[in-house]
């Protein structure tokens, strides 16, 4: 064992790196290559989490603007082809932009994040046209739409005409879940009530479950970034621990006894994120024996979200893996893997 880590200096845990899948990558190769057939087939036969993974794999990766464009020239009618190049749009002008909050913004990146927003729309407007049975196109408007300040009625009839298409389909209701968030023009109370509403709605084994970690992490990171008066502390109470339980439980699907085999098989695209937002928010709101069992499922590699959301200190800020090892190091779990 390390001696940097048994004087706590380097983190046990690891973060996982964020690449892009293997549907992705061949996504992107496929169209870089023209084979648009292909792509279209490929895309196909792809779960709609596994689409959502694909997608923004596709849009993160080199040339996708310019490939997805060439696309679009070819098969004006395609729209997948309009979708790749509205979701590729978006994260570039997210990356012109930065992640940072608004007042820590470039002035010079307003316009041209912006300027991709609205090319962005129009793609994405035209694929959600063209293929009036998919939801893609209208996830990704609420994508943009959230990170555009678009007027929330706009955004809440792209998800209601999602809903209208494809009732459960993740990434619309990850999406719009940003929208009901107090960062992003919501409230707390909206973010719950609608995380709670989507679980309660949704059959065992859905990722939808996840939903109400997911707001829970959200509270955890107002609480830790000082925009409220009370600390992370609060969140420790029985009512916050039977909420997470029992979203957890649903999400895989487990009865009493079956909760530690059913969290090492859990497999879906998004498997990595909801397990780091149980992990984190069972701990915080004292789950004991659940948050133990999350935390052993992930096996020490980690998301840095939403570790990072809830660090207290200068070290912990830097490697969010410290917020990981100490949450095991609390409740007694043994970092063995």
């Amino acid at each position: 064992m390390s001696l940097l880590k048994v004087l706590r200096l380097q983190p046990y845990a690891t973060l996982a790196k964020d690449l892009p899948t293997p549907s992705a990558k061949a996504l992107h190769d496929k169209v870089l290559r023209s084979n648009y057939v292909d792509a279209e087939l490929m895309f196909g036969k792809l779960s709609g989490e596994a689409k959502e993974r694909a997608v923004y794999g596709y849009a993160n990766l080199g040339d996708a603007v310019d490939a997805a464009a060439a696309w679009t020239k070819s098969a004006p009618r395609s729209a997948l082809a309009h979708t790749l190049l509205g979701a590729s749009l978006v994260i570039a002008g997210w990356k012109i932009r930065g992640g940072s909050y608004a007042e820590y913004v470039d002035e010079d990146a307003w316009r041209p994040f912006f300027e991709h927003l609205e090319a962005a729309k129009s793609a994405l407007e035209k694929a959600a046209e063209l293929d009036t049975s998919a939801a893609e196109a209208l996830a990704w408007l609420i994508h943009l739409g959230v990170g555009k300040s678009e007027d929330r009625e706009q955004i809440d009839n792209w998800f209601e005409e999602g809903l209208r298409r494809q009732p459960t389909h993740w990434a619309l209701h990850m999406k719009y879940f940003h929208a009901t968030t107090q960062k992003w023009g919501g409230s707390h109370n909206e973010m719950f009530a609608y995380a709670a509403d989507c679980s309660a709605k949704s059959p065992p084994g859905s990722m939808l479950h996840a939903l109400v970690a997911f707001a829970y992490s959200e509270y955890a990171l107002s609480l830790n970034s000082g925009q409220s008066s009370a600390s992370l502390k609060t969140l420790r109470n029985e009512k916050n621990a039977k909420a997470l339980v029992a979203a957890l439980y649903k999400w895989v699907s487990a009865k009493p006894g079956e909760l530690e085999a059913k969290l090492m098989r859990v497999s879906s695209p998004f498997s990595s994120a909801g397990l780091n937002h149980f992990a984190a928010t069972l701990y915080l709101c004292g789950a004991t024996d659940e948050a133990k069992l999350v935390l052993a499922a992930l096996r020490g590699e980690i998301d840095s979200v939403p570790w990072g959301w809830i660090a207290s200190s200068t070290k912990e800020n830097a490697a969010p893996a410290f917020v990981y090892d100490k949450a095991c190091r609390e409740l007694g779990l043994v970092q063995d893997w």
